[in-house]
């Protein structure tokens, strides 16, 4: 394998609301950084819910928990990759706060910004239209007692309710390229 100039260890963290995009341009960002030869790795939230923590609900101190459980898996993965990817809602200030403190430096905060119209249009899960016919009371962000709290300061704020997938992921990696020399490995 050649070595990357890129020194590695930046966690890219995609915060939004449900169906907003996160995974699909954390997908999409892997591969142009595959296309510059780094290693990226992608720890979607929902795949951490679904075989790590998946004895867990959705009240906050379950949702903190799996988002603790998701910086530890950064804290890890960094060590072997380029970047990690980590779509996840984490609707709380304060786990982004603690990912950013414990993360330090190499941490960028990703905003994926939606509005609920075009999530509901969008409802790529369903769970939209679930929470209007009472099938679900915990839609973060939607449901009364499951707050989405947005980033106050985010390091890159993507609107995927009005940019194509490709306008944010192209943003993303000129706010990456400003912070990391991704130039190709010879």
């Amino acid at each position: 394998m050649k070595e990357s100039r890129c020194q590695g260890g930046l966690t890219i963290w995609l915060t939004g609301m449900s169906g907003a995009g996160k995974t699909t341009i954390a997908n999409v960002l892997k591969d142009k950084f595959a296309e510059l030869k780094h290693e990226t790795l992608v720890i979607d939230g929902d795949f951490v819910r679904s075989s790590i923590n998946k004895k867990l609900g959705f009240s906050k101190e379950d949702i903190v928990t799996n988002n603790r459980s998701i910086i530890e898996l950064c804290l890890v993965a960094r060590k072997q990759y380029d970047f990690v990817i980590v779509p996840v809602i984490s609707p709380f200030l304060e786990i982004r706060a603690e990912a950013k403190d414990i993360l330090g430096p190499q941490f960028l905060e990703v905003f994926v910004k939606c509005d609920i119209e075009s999530l509901s249009v969008r409802d790529t899960k369903g769970l939209y239209a679930q929470e209007r016919q009472g099938l679900i009371n915990n839609l973060i962000g939607v449901s009364r007692g499951s707050p989405y709290e947005p980033p106050m300061n985010p390091d890159v704020v993507l609107n995927s309710g009005k940019e194509s997938v490709l306008e944010s992921v192209n943003k993303l990696m000129e706010k990456v390229m400003s912070i990391k020399d991704l130039g190709q490995t010879t």
